[in-house]
């Protein structure tokens, strides 16, 4: 099903969450929620958001200072008990106060509020319905936003997240600042937060838990915002920078890791993985057929603007070429002592053309490429530190491999535009350790 983005809310009217799994022994959930910078409004909104979950085991800790809201808040707890109004001292930021009533609660799984988030009915029973049943040990869930228009509320603006992965995280926080989170594991990382502000705290765990690949995602619309956000993106990525610079300083990645300016319309880390060995060989597989004009042009982008050109290995699978001036290009290349061409005069296969060109090389590191793209600059190669980094979750693009890491290529482009995915995997020394691709 398709739909227009303007009709969304009619598309929300019709396709409401569906309810989650029934699940006999469900965890505990502690919601934890910063008052003092919710509207007065919001805040009422948020109580009964959370009173009104379908799953009931849950216990809502609100922290603040403001006795206004503090008074709203104990007026509800004198009808639902499992409401709580939790003081936050003048010496403690908010991202500390939430730290300290996180720890202190005795509930399984801590449910980590954005502000103006409103929990969906269902909200927490996804998260119990899912809370040990894999290796996460957090979920994220996707948002859209809601605005209240002569008394009916407006559904628009939706986020679909996806599995978090460790490096775009590195770049920017997308995955949002509501987090639910196993309480053993958000004690494991506590004293490691960045607490300065919600934001770099939201990222600071993020990060934590993600480099194990341990966050989860729930494809589910679980939070709506009480109207447009009031976060300055510019405030936000700055935040986040604070909690990229301590994580990779924890992690002991300071020398792996280079971290460049923010840049684009929402601000994004420039995040430069540094080779373990920069001399490794890599070998760069390219199918083609009868454009030897464009694979020239991409070969020789590469050279000028690789780090080490010596450690590539050209690799160029001929298909069948039959025009007289691709021929005259491939033969040029046969020349040269850093490239092969094979030979493969057949049906078009894009897997067993590159299955067939993994067989006759040795590189440690490979990486399959259209024949039409171009090195654009010189963090394009960056696939080199990627790939000899530690072992964690990523995209798998195009590649099915056990035992290997993958990423997506930037800084290349193609018939696309810019920063068409090249994919690369590190082929392993022992026989049947990595999966060729599908043919």
């Amino acid at each position: 099903m398709a739909f227009l983005v303007s009709c969304y809310d009619s598309f929300r009217a019709c396709h409401d969450i569906p309810k989650p799994l029934q699940v006999p022994n469900s965890r505990t959930f502690a919601i934890l929620l910063l008052a003092d910078r919710e509207p007065l409004e919001t805040l009422f909104a948020q109580l009964a958001a959370v009173r009104s979950q379908t799953c009931e085991s849950w216990g809502l800790y609100v922290i603040g200072c403001d006795p206004a809201r503090k008074r709203i808040v104990e007026r509800a707890s004198a009808s639902d008990a499992r409401i709580q109004w939790a003081d936050a001292t003048e010496r403690e930021s908010s991202a500390e106060a939430e730290r300290r009533i996180a720890l202190s609660s005795g509930a399984d799984w801590i449910l980590l509020l954005a502000e103006r988030a409103l929990l969906h009915p269902h909200a927490i029973g996804w998260f119990a319905s899912l809370a040990g049943q894999s290796a996460a040990t957090a979920f994220i869930t996707d948002e859209e936003t809601g605005t209240s228009e002569r008394g009916h509320v407006r559904r628009s603006c939706p986020e679909f997240r996806q599995v978090v992965d460790y490096d775009t995280l590195l770049e920017m926080n997308t995955c949002g600042e509501t987090v639910a989170v196993e309480r053993a594991a958000y004690a494991s990382a506590a004293q490691r937060l960045v607490t300065s502000s919600v934001s770099a705290s939201r990222s600071s765990l993020l990060l934590a838990l993600s480099r194990d690949g341990r966050v989860g995602h729930i494809p589910c619309r679980l939070v709506c915002r009480d109207g447009e956000t009031l976060i300055d993106p510019e405030v936000a990525a700055a935040e986040h920078e604070k909690a990229v610079q301590a994580h990779t300083v924890q992690a002991g990645l300071g020398e792996r890791i280079h971290i460049g300016r923010r840049s684009g319309p929402l601000p994004r880390l420039q995040i430069l993985w540094r080779p373990r060995e920069p001399d490794r060989s890599i070998a760069v597989i390219i199918p083609t057929r009868d454009n030897g004009p464009d694979v020239a042009k991409f070969v020789d982008s590469l050279r000028m603007r690789a780090a080490v050109p010596n450690s590539l290995r050209i690799v160029i699978v001929d298909n069948g070429s039959r025009q007289q001036e691709t021929r005259h290009i491939l033969a040029n290349f046969k020349a040269k002592t850093w490239a092969q061409v094979l030979a493969l005069d057949e049906p078009f296969n894009w897997s067993r053309l590159n299955n067939c060109a993994v067989e006759i090389v040795d590189a440690p590191l490979l990486f399959f490429a259209n024949d039409d793209m171009m090195m654009l600059f010189e963090s394009g190669m960056n696939a080199c530190g990627v790939c000899s980094s530690p072992p964690r979750s990523a995209p798998l693009a195009l590649a099915c491999c056990t035992k290997t890491t993958l990423c997506s290529m930037r800084g290349f482009s193609s018939a696309g535009g810019e920063g068409s995915p090249m994919t690369a995997f590190m082929k392993q020394s022992r026989a049947g350790s990595c999966q060729p691709l599908a043919c």
